[in-house]
């Protein structure tokens, strides 16, 4: 093991003293935490501090931020012949907000710029003390504050630690760059893996690793591996391959359980996250086995588990749980790659420096004809302001969109901007059943009409219709008065009036509206609109009401059949109010139904569409 570590120091070396970006391809095994030299917690940047404790020991490439309090020790690393271990380095300077800063242990820290601090080697009563760190303007016995449990002189924390943040977080990033293109070598049970179990058989020595999504890593409950752990020479890399839930910020919300003995290992498990350049929000789940490898990030630690393992990050905000310094401890295996033969694709496949070399090149603008967006006129820029695939300078002009089943501007849409009644991706214009869900456009018999449309045609309807040609309206449904008149459609359901004379066009019967022949339960106005449409699930019926203060609502489909009856108080005098009818618990996915919504004042059916 001390063989490999000072094989591993060698390596660094030559790494953190060479080019920054000569690490554009990584071929030989490394230690990818091995440039934080066993601190726990390693940033690029600022660190805050807020709560909590971290038995491990920080080093700090910006600011340090005290806004709270925190327990600090375990330091390893001795710095400017100290004869005790530095538990914090603070490249920049600290900012004191509010609360205290424990470093225990007998720890020593290490603060660069001492611009906004005050340091107490005595106490009140000028007595050899611990020594005592405060804003310049505080006292010993003041907070915001950081208290030692030793005494450290100013010289010794001033103490240069020559660590090089910047080189060692050029060689963090293309390290996660470069593991982030490793392929997927482990198997796993799909079965389990669609019920959030990832239960996994890792490949004996060698460097096993799994990519998954933001959205995939949050869907998962438990990580179990079923015969072979983790370890020195086996051990295991999860590539957190995209950031589109949000590229702004991810949330690890649910952060999978690792079943078994996860201590044991942990020192062997590497969280790569090289796609995310913004912040990530660990907030809960489980507790974290393993490295944080973050370094072009923002990590805040917010959930009330603890971490068990390194965290490389940007900047960190340690707000909740704990720390442990469970240390990355192994080497990573990279596969060798070997110089490409250069194909024309508008990339240096050989790595030469130059793209498509030896590949035609007709107009003479320094792209091949075979990656030219415009092979025939000179155009080095490859402008595509449409994204066509087609570069400007070979465009014409772009045709105007029309309502006829083709994509006529090129932009990959078909009919877009034109009215969908029914939402099934085909415009009404050419829609062969335009008020029916139907997508596949099926028409078994040619005939134009789609079929989700004549399967309707034999099933009568409350419309005021004759749907299935037998020379009957409606039949089937109730009417209450007899007057041949459904009352879907009656518009004075409680008297007969088979003339339907309505003479102020009101919509209510002059039976029932007009003085001295009407009822008293049609007194005003009633009016009632369903919305969404199509709905999924729960549509909301809004009403106007002058007297009502009870309806009866029923809901049935197209054959008649009866699905649902309620009772609903409403509000008598009220324009706009709303009842949210479910319908969840019924199997009515992209059907018509009609609701009929009765009050004393009178009845209104609506047709409406699911999705």
């Amino acid at each position: 093991m001390k063989t490999r570590i000072l094989l591993l120091n060698f390596v660094l070396c030559a790494l953190l003293c060479t080019a920054p970006h000569m690490l554009e391809a990584q071929n030989n095994p490394i230690n990818p935490t091995q440039a934080a030299t066993a601190f726990n917690v390693f940033t690029a940047g600022d660190a805050i501090a807020v709560k909590t404790e971290s038995e491990g020991s920080w080093a700090v490439g910006g600011d340090f931020t005290l806004d709270g309090t925190l327990n600090i020790f375990g330091g390893v690393n001795h710095y400017n012949g100290d004869n005790q271990p530095t538990a914090l380095v603070v490249n920049g300077k600290v900012n004191y907000v509010s609360g205290r800063l424990q470093v225990l242990n007998n720890n020593h820290i290490k603060i660069g710029d001492l611009s906004t601090s005050t340091i107490f080697e005595y106490d009140m009563n000028n007595v050899l003390s611990n020594t005592r760190i405060t804003p310049t303007d505080g006292t010993y016995d003041s907070t915001p504050s950081i208290t030692l449990t030793t005494s450290q002189n100013t010289t010794s924390i001033a103490g240069d630690t020559q660590i090089d943040f910047e080189a060692a977080f050029q060689q963090f990033e293309t390290i996660s760059d470069n593991l982030s293109a490793l392929d997927t070598n482990v198997s796993w049970t799909a079965n389990e893996f669609n019920q959030g179990k990832l239960w996994l058989d890792l490949v004996p020595n060698t460097t096993n690793v799994i990519n998954l999504t933001v959205a995939e890593f949050n869907g998962l409950q438990e990580i179990k591996f079923n015969t072979l752990e983790p370890s020195e020479s086996t051990p295991f890399i999860i590539n957190i391959t995209d950031v589109s839930v949000s590229p702004d910020e991810i949330t690890i919300n649910s952060w999978p359980n690792i079943v078994g003995s996860p201590l044991n290992y942990a020192p062997y498990i590497l969280h790569n996250f090289s796609a995310v350049s913004s912040t990530i929000n660990y907030t809960g789940g489980a507790q974290i086995y393993g490295t944080i490898y973050a370094p072009k990030a923002r990590f805040n630690n917010r959930s009330h588990f603890n971490i068990d393992g390194q965290i490389i990050s940007a900047i960190f905000e340690q707000n909740s749980g704990e720390v442990h310094p469970y240390i990355f401890d192994t080497v990573i295996d990279f596969p060798p790659e070997t110089p490409s033969e250069e194909i024309c694709d508008g990339i240096d496949n050989d790595g030469d420096g130059l793209i498509d070399e030896g590949f035609e090149d007709v107009d003479g603008d320094g792209v091949a004809d075979c990656v030219d967006n415009c092979p025939e006129v000179y155009n080095p820029d490859q402008t595509d302001a449409n994204n066509d695939g087609v570069g400007d300078a070979c465009d014409e002009p772009e045709p105007e969109e029309i309502c006829d089943g083709i994509d006529n501007d090129g932009d990959g849409l078909i009919d877009e901007g034109f009215e969908d009644l029914d939402g099934d991706g085909v415009a009404d214009c050419i829609d062969n059943c335009p008020e029916v869900y139907n997508p596949d456009q099926t028409d078994a018999n040619n005939n134009g009409v789609g079929d989700a449309c004549e399967e309707l045609d034999p099933e009568e309807i409350c419309d005021g219709i004759d749907n299935d040609g037998d020379g009957l309206i409606d039949e089937g449904f109730e009417d209450l008065d007899g007057d041949g008149v459904a009352d879907c459609i009656d518009n004075c359901i409680y008297h007969y009036n088979p003339d339907q004379l309505d003479a102020d066009g009101n919509g209510i019967g002059d039976v029932c509206d007009t003085p001295g022949g009407g009822s008293a339960s049609y007194r005003g106005a009633f009016n009632v609109d369903a919305y969404p449409i199509p709905f999924k699930g729960v549509v909301n019926l809004e009403y106007t009401s002058t007297s009502a203060t009870n309806a009866t609502i029923e809901v049935f489909d197209v054959s008649g059949r009866l699905l649902k009856r309620t009772q609903n108080p409403i509000t008598k005098n009220t324009e706009g109010g709303v009842v949210e009818l479910d319908l969840s618990d019924h199997d009515i996915e992209k059907q018509i139904l009609f609701v009929r919504f009765t009050t004393s004042e009178g009845s209104v059916v609506k047709r409406i569409f699911s999705h």
